[in-house]
């Protein structure tokens, strides 16, 4: 009896070991996704090429005004027919700016910006305000993690992370709709240094469930502070006409 009694406590310790060790895991790996992401007082060019097999069929280029992990701004500078369009991140919510009708309105965070690449793709809400994780395997090195959402106002119901233990780097995400179907798979190809000290990401290629290919690079950067008043739909428009 007392043999048994023995193994249930050593069985129990283990267990509780094993979950402590995992939720510590968790909450590491969090961290180091949410700062591949994150990029402080910068300004950054980037590209959005759709591909057809090998060859790039249309291009979008602009600015990104990262200030924090929860306001930053997109500015589209080319194609022409969507030159001045500007999209502001507060938190998880979006907001798109029109020159065209000089009007700024919220737009879905889900919405296409273009290609396979959603605006909320470029500019990211951070996982740790909006998702709960949890833990569903490792093998040789990579981790993977499966990020459920706590609000209806992200794109994705849930990210599936595959995330290389020893690197520490994302490998890629599997995105999934409100009705639980995948809609895309992110590749995360390339990181860098930036002058911040710490490793971002700079170039993925996102692949849509019908085999179409996105890609998203972020290009030239430098470090800037912005006016707090770009930050705000009603001052989305001074951002758009001064980048």
């Amino acid at each position: 009896m007392k043999k048994i009694i023995y193994i249930f406590l050593i069985t129990i310790l283990f267990s509780s070991f094993i979950f402590c060790d995992e939720a510590s895991q968790l909450k590491e790996i969090t961290a180091a996704v949410d700062e591949l992401h994150e990029f402080t007082n910068y300004l950054i060019d980037f590209e959005i090429t759709i591909m057809k097999g090998d060859e790039p069929t249309d291009k979008m280029s602009g600015l990104c005004l990262f200030k924090s992990f929860n306001e930053n701004i997109l500015v589209i500078k080319s194609p022409e027919k969507e030159k001045g369009k500007a999209v502001l991140q507060k938190d998880a919510l979006y907001y798109i700016y029109f020159p065209s009708i000089k009007k700024t309105q919220p737009v879905n965070a889900s919405s296409k910006l273009f290609g396979d690449v959603n605006s909320s793709d470029v500019l990211k809400p951070p996982f740790k305000e909006n998702y709960t994780s949890e833990y569903v395997g490792e093998k040789d090195n990579i981790v993977t993690v499966q990020f459920n959402a706590t609000t209806e106002k992200v794109p994705y119901k849930k990210q599936i992370v595959y995330f290389n233990n020893k690197t520490k780097e994302i490998t890629y995400i599997e995105y999934y709709s409100k009705s639980d179907k995948l809609l895309k798979t992110a590749y995360y190809q390339k990181y860098e240094q930036f002058s911040d000290g710490k490793k971002h990401l700079v170039e993925i290629k996102i692949v849509s469930v019908l085999g179409q290919s996105t890609f998203l690079k972020f290009l030239k950067h430098k470090k800037m502070n912005f006016s707090n008043n770009y930050f705000t739909p009603s001052g989305l428009n001074i951002a758009a006409e001064s980048f």
